[in-house]
């Protein structure tokens, strides 16, 4: 029986070295005139259940003969032949941050805004929302306030529900209580639409409320003398698929107020939903404690002195690995995917990697940042393995004044899909952001199959469906999207361990176990090492 790696073979289209990345197919390829005055870097996408691409983006100038105010947003869907059906715009200072779409096709999006947007509809009807930049509020200019607006399939606008917070009334009625434009937020990170309720991870300041839900952050009284600074608090709400009868699924809400003169600060909440379990993930920093409620199940997170947690939670378990140095709203936390046993973690470490204990040796990543993966079993929230993309990415000369110096570059992660059990992770990179403002040079793309990561084709966006993928990448002229087919293996796990020892099984494309694989493709596996391989 001869074996010969998929990688030989030229027939096939690879994106990246690993034997267990995915094999995909080249399928249809499309571009879409967009100009952005500044890249974001960000094409949220998704399928729908029909195979229709879903994919968002930012425009500035003329987009479907509506003008940009600021930086306004798209929508447009692409059928299975790669054909455009449909666009639409949503005008306003407003960005997309997250889409999805239920079994009837219907689009979900999510995301944040200013004072007002209009959101266009294929029918030439529109639905209008204001935020905080209106006649009352004039100081507010930024992105402040949240959306969530709901599409037909053919692209009718049917529901828009604008989330606006307020100061909280506690420190209002002080008299001494000023906040800037920004320390009022309400952000929405991430959407996910599940056995029909909808799903949004959110970071909030000042306080909002949702029907019976009151979702409200803490504060720091620095030293009892009315110098306020507002404490974020994080939040997984549910809706129903009108955006309706909120609920509150998880919470994660400083313990104060506080006097101290360093405070705790959460921020990269994502979540990942598998049948009626719900998990999270966040970042927290400083010097304090956080109460937490996730379901059925309450505890806290203890922040000590100068140091960082990367904390995983379900209503069964708490993971938290630890750092022992800070790099506040530096390192982050991308996504969260759930995949059979395991639930995967993807973020970016600067300086170095967590660990389980903040005492132990510190592993420094390499350059100034890492991506990394971690491998958490599913049921018990327990830390199988934490691989880093460990490539340096060098130094850029940074001129300030009259000094030119070269500063560390990065890398840091922005979302990831599981395409066939292997990850595809965007990313961003850029220079000099430690210490401050940062200069994003560009998209960056990897895979990772459990053992080792791999460059892809940079792209700015990623969207996976049934035996389906696609990438997205958008600069400051246009949007571009490839899309792909795979023959799904029927395996979800990936794992970093490998055991020589472990008996060799084989399955078909179908994910069906063969006995004697004879001539054609086979999924090779080995303990937790799984690869693709062509029998002659």
């Amino acid at each position: 029986m001869k074996k010969l790696l998929l990688s030989a073979i030229s027939a096939v289209t690879f994106m990246g070295m690993s034997a267990a990345v995915p094999v995909l197919t080249q399928q249809n390829t499309g571009s879409l005139t967009v100009t952005q005055e500044t890249p974001g870097y960000s094409n949220p996408s998704t399928y729908d259940a029909s195979g229709n691409l879903i994919i968002t983006g930012a425009f500035n100038g003329t987009f479907d003969n509506a003008d940009a105010i600021g930086t306004s947003a798209y929508i447009v869907k692409y059928n299975a032949a790669g054909q455009k059906a449909w666009s639409v715009p949503v005008v306003g200072a407003a960005t997309i941050k997250a889409v999805d779409t239920n079994a009837d096709g219907n689009i979900y999006v999510a995301g944040t805004y200013a004072d007002y947007v209009d959101f266009y509809s294929t029918d030439g009807s529109q639905k209008s929302i204001g935020g905080m930049a209106d006649e009352a509020n004039e100081q507010y200019a930024k992105k402040n306030s949240s959306f969530l607006a709901k599409y037909d399939k053919d692209g009718k606008i049917q529901v828009v529900k604008p989330i606006v917070p307020a100061p909280l009334p506690e420190l209002t009625v002080t008299g001494m209580y000023y906040p800037m434009d920004g320390d009022v937020h309400f952000f929405i990170e991430n959407l996910k639409v599940n056995d029909g309720k909808v799903y949004v991870s959110s970071t909030c300041t000042g306080e909002v409320i949702l029907d019976d839900v009151t979702v409200k952050c803490s504060y720091l009284d620095l030293y009892g003398w009315g110098i306020y600074q507002e404490i974020p608090t994080l939040s997984i709400l549910s809706f129903d698929s009108n955006f309706e009868n909120c609920q509150s699924v998880a919470s994660i809400v400083a313990d104060g107020p506080l006097t101290e003169d360093y405070a705790p600060t959460a921020h990269s909440l994502t979540f990942a939903i598998d049948g009626s379990s719900v998990y999270a993930s966040f970042v927290c920093v400083g010097e304090g404690k956080y109460n937490y409620t996730i379901g059925s199940a309450n505890g806290e997170i203890a922040v000590p002195s100068e140091s960082e947690k990367y904390v995983v939670l379900s209503e069964n378990g708490k993971l938290e690995l630890q750092k022992g140095s800070v790099d506040k709203n530096v390192d982050n936390i991308a996504s969260m995917i759930v995949s059979g046993s395991n639930l995967y973690i993807v973020g970016t470490a600067f300086a170095t990697l967590p660990a389980e204990a903040a005492d132990e040796n510190a592993v420094a990543v390499k350059g100034s940042s890492d991506i990394f993966v971690a491998t958490v079993g599913a049921s018990d929230l327990k830390l199988k393995s934490l691989k880093a993309y460990s490539h340096d990415e060098g130094t850029s000369a940074v001129t300030s004044g009259d000094t030119t110096e070269d500063k560390p570059n990065y890398e840091q992660a922005v979302s990831a899909v599981s395409v066939d059990g292997s990850l595809y992770i965007n990313a961003i990179t850029g220079s000099t952001y430690i210490g401050g403002s940062g200069v994003v040079f560009g998209p960056e793309s990897v895979w990772f199959d459990g053992s080792d990561f791999s460059a892809a084709t940079a792209a700015t966006g990623a969207a996976v469906g049934d035996g389906v993928f696609a990438t997205v990448n958008s600069d400051a002229s246009k949007m571009d999207f490839t899309t792909y087919t795979f023959q799904k293996s029927g395996i979800t796990d990936i794992e970093a361990e490998y055991d020589e020892n472990a008996p060799v099984e084989y399955y078909n494309l179908q994910g069906i176990r063969v006995a004697n694989p004879e001539n054609g493709l086979y999924i090779r596996r080995q303990g937790n090492k799984v690869e693709k391989i062509l029998v002659k």
